[in-house]
């Protein structure tokens, strides 16, 4: 099998855990998306709303590859039943985000193409998840700065 595959269903590109680099493009994603909302029905503007719409569905499909990759890294947590734990804590928290802007997702998929502003229980089910985002954000940073996973302990050869 080719060396890059490998590397791939390792959860590693070029020597780099891959979950840590697309983490960030959904999370920047769906709280613009809340913002947006925000904006919309402050400026009463459909444009924002438009705009709202894309980051869910863009954010969803970076959710989705950011799980497929954390998924693999997940697994390799055996040996440390206190890592597993907290591993799992952050998983849940974010698999939960997913749950919720993927059923906020579908709300507005069912609309599309016309838009309407956000209701309150829209907002509600976004501000709810961009604070679940943030917490699962908190402990996965928390794994790779203080309890090192995804770092590779190897020295590197010259």
């Amino acid at each position: 099998m080719n060396r890059f595959i490998k590397e791939l269903l390792r959860g590693r590109i070029f020597g780099h855990p891959i979950h840590p680099m697309l983490v960030h493009f959904p999370t920047a994603l769906f709280i613009s998306s809340f913002l947006l909302d925000l904006l919309s029905i402050y400026s009463r503007e459909l444009s924002f709303v438009h705009a709202s719409f894309y980051c869910l569905c863009i954010g969803l499909g970076g959710g989705v590859s950011a799980v497929l990759f954390g998924a693999i890294d997940y697994l390799k947590l055996t040996d440390d039943d206190r890592l597993f734990a907290k591993a799992s804590r952050h998983a849940g928290i974010q698999l939960l985000v997913m749950i919720l802007f993927g059923t906020l997702t579908l709300l507005r998929w069912r609309k599309y193409p016309e838009s309407t502003f956000p209701d309150s229980i829209e907002v509600a089910i976004s501000g709810i998840g961009v604070l679940l985002l943030l917490v699962g954000n908190f402990i996965g940073g928390d794994l790779v700065f203080k309890d090192r996973v995804g770092i590779d302990h190897t020295p590197k050869e010259d």
